[in-house]
């Protein structure tokens, strides 16, 4: 059996040659306020479905308390038992976003039956590569994914819901198990991971700190390393910095650099201390970094086509999901998100089938990720 490669800049290649049947993505999407006219809307754009078997379904709040009438009218009219999605703050689909208002999001796919199989917190034995839901409530949610992860080496890729998110699967969805769809060994898959902040200056070491309190680094005062790296105007208001500038852990072995971004969520002016979001110990590495939408965006079109020139063939479909604090909130309205990431397919051709949603968080391979987004295309 050949399993996935963890690749450590967050790239995987599933690629076997002996792969002969055609797949077929379709996507539909609607924000009728109405949902059962949005189904509606969805499936007439799909067309007919008797040669589909699996669906992805992401719809926006309030929908998520309608989501199991959604899927039991879908089924019956697809005739497709197989569904996997969630309920979001927004979501995408082809070129649109939809967010903060009512909309359904749908992508049916024709592939191998035994290709694919729903899964609740554990993979299949034969799986190893998996698009995952999971509940931003669970109090162990990051030793959880990297549980799951680490586990028959499998990969992971997805987005973490709201707290009152919703998640489906082919079984009833218990407290905040972790769903999705795991994929075996028929079909070439890739996945990338673009950053929403830049660093704003060199990595340091955490040289004493309890718990996620900080307290100097490389032998400093940690809030006066920070306010070297802020400048003069924001270290004098700190305050606006909130939302701006972040604190981030580096990926040890990663050599695209990568690192995962954390909330400053408070600072202490008696003790010179910072509190992030995260668990330190000494000797730990850090950096600070800013939301940046030029450098964000340029970030995600490079992932894109470093991810789409990985294949061998012509992509045939592609899952997003970025995090709620990108889409209109860095890149502005008109989903522009979405229309990089097409110009950026294809090498330009774009149309790509793709949906996802906006998450409170964003897995990849074994972590859980903040302000980034997360791409998967298969082929």
């Amino acid at each position: 059996m050949i399993q996935p490669i963890k690749w450590l800049s967050a790239l995987i290649l599933i690629d076997w040659q002996n792969y002969k049947m055609d797949t077929n993505f379709r996507v539909g999407h609607s924000s009728d306020p109405s949902w059962q006219n949005a189904v509606k809307d969805c499936l007439e754009q799909i067309g007919p479905t008797s040669s589909l078997n699996l669906g992805f379904l992401y719809v926006v709040e309030p929908l998520g308390q309608v989501l199991d009438s959604i899927l039991e009218l879908l089924r019956a009219e697809t005739g497709i038992t197989t569904w996997t999605g969630a309920s979001a703050a927004g979501v995408l689909a082809n070129e649109t976003e939809y967010f903060g208002h009512a909309a359904v999001a749908i992508m049916l796919a024709r592939l191998p039956q035994n290709a694919f199989e729903v899964f609740e917190d554990a993979l299949p034995s034969d799986k190893h590569f998996a698009i995952v839901h999971c509940d931003s409530r669970r109090p162990d949610i990051e030793s959880h994914i990297a549980e799951i992860g680490n586990a028959q080496n499998n990969f992971l890729v997805g987005g973490v819901t709201m707290p009152e998110g919703r998640r489906i699967s082919n079984r009833p969805v218990n407290d905040w198990r972790t769903t999705g769809i795991a994929f075996g060994d028929s079909l070439q898959i890739q996945t990338g991971v673009t950053q929403g902040c830049s660093p704003i200056g060199p990595t340091h070491i955490i040289t004493k700190c309890r718990g996620n309190l900080i307290f100097t680094i490389d032998d400093e005062p940690a809030l006066q390393i920070l306010k070297n790296e802020m400048g003069p105007i924001l270290s004098k208001r700190l305050e606006n910095a909130s939302g701006y500038i972040f604190a981030a852990t580096p990926i040890d072995g990663s050599d695209m650099g990568d690192y995962l971004v954390r909330n400053i969520m408070a600072v202490d002016i008696n003790q010179n201390a910072l509190a992030i979001a995260a668990d330190l110990k000494s000797g730990d590495k850090i950096l600070f970094c800013k939301r940046d939408e030029m450098s964000a965006r340029t970030d995600l079109r490079n992932m894109v086509r470093k991810v789409a020139r990985r294949h061998t063939r012509p992509l045939k479909a592609a899952l997003y999901y970025s995090c709620i604090a990108r889409g209109p909130n860095l890149f502005g309205p008109e989903s522009q998100e979405i229309l990089t990431i097409q110009s950026a397919l294809n090498e330009g051709e774009g149309g790509v089938p793709l949906v996802g949603f906006f998450a409170n968080g964003e897995i990849s391979n074994d972590r859980l990720y903040t302000y980034t987004g997360v791409l998967t295309t298969f082929s």
